[in-house]
């Protein structure tokens, strides 16, 4: 697990717990019980292709998750979202061009949706990795007022492709994590 990773969700842990009530364990056993752990794929199109600097280009995002936790026994969630962002494949924008800060509509499998307002994404390059680590609120639908963190992470293997500005497409593995 990433040090971002594990530092965001001590303090989703954290957050969730300043709202159990006085009277303590049994409520903090019921909050840990009221989590949505979900796994699955982020696929990202770039419109023009990354390139080494960052640029604006336009994102398709796709996710599709299959989720635990909180009223599933098991159950799947997809989202699509389309925005506009400085992005690059090899270095992480500066953080004041980094984008967006905005909503993503995930539909579950029992027919609800839930928007996620998310803040600023926090990226990290290591290892031939990208790691995206967002933190939201559902804002709407099913779930209202949760706290939700995302993470993706996508496999930086083409520096060929990465130098000469061509990288239109990047799969990666998501991590979407619901307290209820």
């Amino acid at each position: 697990m990433s040090r971002t990773r594990t530092a965001l969700t001590l303090s989703l842990a954290a957050l969730a717990a300043a709202f159990v009530l006085p009277g303590g364990t049994a409520q903090a056993a019921q909050a840990q019980a009221a989590t949505v752990v979900c796994t699955g794929t982020a696929n990202q199109t770039y419109s023009p292709p990354l390139g080494p600097l960052p640029k604006t280009t336009d994102v398709d995002l796709n996710e599709n998750v299959t989720c635990l936790g909180g009223p599933f026994l098991t159950g799947t969630a997809s989202a699509s979202a389309s925005f506009v962002e400085q992005a690059s494949c090899l270095i992480p924008p500066p953080m004041d061009t980094v984008l967006p800060a905005g909503n993503i509509v995930y539909h579950w499998s029992n027919g609800q949706t839930s928007t996620v307002t998310y803040g600023l994404p926090v990226v990290v390059r290591a290892a031939n990795q990208t790691i995206v680590t967002t933190v939201g609120t559902i804002t709407s639908g099913y779930s209202q007022g949760s706290l939700v963190e995302r993470e993706v992470v996508t496999l930086d293997l083409d520096v060929l492709g990465c130098l000469t500005s061509s990288i239109s497409k990047r799969p990666g593995s998501e991590i979407l994590t619901v307290l209820l």
